[in-house]
């Protein structure tokens, strides 16, 4: 902006909120850098249908979200499969005649298989639903027993991470003169002496260009948010 051979008219607040602002604008769009994946257990108690997540910017996806199952007693997976999965050797053909009696694998992947199909048929789904305005979870239908699920969530990067980052600095330099000379310059309507005036505008002008275009360059560098259906 000039410093040091101009002397912005500037406080030093003014700079902590652009550049502040300018995190959270590249946090918002910059996924891969600003967020990162991660995957947390969050633990379910029956009648609890809201969880708070702090620091969880969005839920992709939602695994293990059926608290009912082969382990659930009178669940329906095990009512169907508890004879066959769990007593041992009545699950005929699972296991092979040797003395180890160890599982056959093709008949392990062939067992899961149907498993998940029993799952998927029979068990209780639950549906998540992100409100990022409050960091809560919310789970329908309201689970009736306790339990625990695992999430795959995008987490915000710590500011002080990335204060480093080219686009940051570029975006907050752009912010910091939109404030310069919009609100600070712009208030005053001066004629120095010979006749010049004080050009608030084009230095406006140019923070909001440098600030559009490093935001531009955010929205484009950064992974796409993954589209799930299921």
């Amino acid at each position: 902006m000039g410093y040091p051979v101009t002397c912005p008219e500037i406080d030093n607040t003014q700079i902590d909120d652009s550049i502040e602002n300018a995190i959270q604008e590249f946090t918002r769009y910059m996924y891969g850098e600003g967020l990162y994946e991660d995957y947390i257990i969050l633990a379910v108690s029956a009648g609890t249908s809201a969880y708070s997540l702090s620091g969880v910017e969005d839920v992709v996806d939602t695994y293990l979200s059926r608290l009912d199952g082969i382990n659930t007693l009178f669940s329906p997976t095990n009512m169907l499969m508890y004879n066959d999965w769990l007593l041992g050797n009545a699950m005929g053909g699972y296991f092979d005649n040797s003395s180890s009696n160890s599982m056959i694998l093709t008949n392990y992947e062939t067992a899961m298989m149907f498993l998940a199909q029993v799952n998927q048929f029979f068990g209780l789904n639950y549906v998540s639903d992100y409100h990022r305005a409050s960091s809560t979870l919310v789970l329908t239908p309201t689970p009736k027993v306790d339990g625990s699920i695992m999430l795959k969530v995008y987490k915000k990067e710590s500011a002080i991470n990335l204060y480093n980052h080219i686009l940051v600095k570029k975006l907050a330099v752009g912010l910091t003169k939109k404030v310069y000379g919009g609100m600070n310059l712009g208030k005053y309507n001066v004629t120095l002496p010979g006749g010049g005036t004080v050009n608030y505008q084009f230095i406006y002008d140019q923070g909001k260009e440098e600030s559009e275009l490093a935001l531009e360059a955010i929205r484009s560098e950064g992974n796409p948010m993954p589209f799930v259906v299921g």
